[in-house]
């Protein structure tokens, strides 16, 4: 019964947008404000009375009313509206298009802080569904601040596109974007950041399989820092046991603290490497390198497991 009520609340307030936007010999314009603003009405009518598609149209139309009105920023909120509807629905396509008109207008409108926002919103919404749906939108996000000169939001967007690419086990293409983020990050100064950058472009090249590149990764850091720092000393003596075919001594490296509490995909990666031809044996304990801590967010803290039995490293 509250349905059905609120079903023709929603039809009424259509009919009174619709008259709005009529024209007579008095009325030569259309009143896109009271249209939009009836259409708004309709669409929290229909949503209340779980009529998600009927909402849908009813936010589209108050977009196009408000466009019309050159009210662009509440155009794209209504946009943003019907697809949340949509999420729900689980109408990813339909979604995506959504989110992508209402970036557009944010920026059209010159908030483009507003569109990477957005478009941040759509990424993560992505993320599991379709994982490269998200990498799109996350690289029309760093388009959006590039053209703002926001550095470090660039290599936040840069980030979190590396760690799906790893998830999904692109590893070419994860080679680039952490290469990118690399340099952001050294020209922004952050050293720590940096490094932790090093840190997982060397584990995605060795996952290439590609000694050479991850060798020269470690040359071209060298320097600002990083020379002196735990985390140069860990991957040297990693790439040395690499290049030796020393299977003890490289998966004791990957076991210390600096892989260990990496962001989750990286100690994933770090837990599938294994040397060419080389099989992953039950680990013995190893000391910890100087004073090295934590490395690489506080997201990870996933203890290395030997996948091969199951059983956990000995790290006493």
């Amino acid at each position: 019964m509250a349905d059905a009520r609120r079903i023709s609340e929603a039809k009424e307030h259509i009919a009174a947008a619709e008259k709005s936007l009529k024209t007579s010999f008095f009325k030569w314009k259309p009143d896109f404000g009271s249209a939009a603003h009836e259409y708004e009405q309709a669409a929290v009518c229909f949503k209340n009375a779980k009529q998600p598609l009927e909402a849908k149209r009813a936010y589209i139309n108050a977009a196009g009313a408000h466009r019309n009105n050159d009210a662009l920023f509440h155009a794209a909120k209504q946009y943003e509206q019907a697809a949340f509807l949509m999420r729900d629905q689980k109408d990813w396509g339909e979604v995506m298009g959504l989110f992508d008109k209402a970036a557009s207008l944010y920026s059209e409108h010159g908030t483009p802080d507003t569109a990477a926002i957005c478009l941040e919103k759509a990424a993560k919404m992505m993320e599991t569904v379709n994982p490269r749906m998200s990498l799109e939108f996350f690289q029309k996000a760093c388009d959006v601040v590039e053209l703002e000169d926001r550095p470090r939001q660039i290599v936040d967007y840069l980030g979190k596109s590396a760690r799906i690419l790893v998830r999904i086990q692109d590893y070419d293409e994860a080679s680039k974007v952490l290469s990118k983020e690399r340099d952001l990050r050294h020209d922004l100064g952050d050293i720590d950041a940096t490094n932790r950058t090093v840190s997982a472009l060397v584990l995605v090249h060795l996952k290439r399989g590609d000694y050479v590149a991850a060798d020269k990764m470690c040359g071209i850091a060298m320097g600002s820092g990083y020379a002196e720092s735990d985390v140069a000393s860990a991957l040297a003596c990693l790439l040395d046991a690499y290049d030796k075919q020393d299977e003890d001594t490289f998966h004791q490296m990957l076991n210390l603290p600096l892989f260990r509490y990496m962001d989750n995909d990286y100690v994933k990666l770090a837990r599938s490497l294994r040397l060419p031809g080389g099989s992953r044996p039950k680990q013995k304990a190893v000391a910890p390198m100087g004073e090295m801590g934590p490395v690489g967010g506080a997201e990870g803290g996933e203890e290395l497991v030997d996948e091969d039995n199951d059983e956990e490293f000995d790290l006493k």
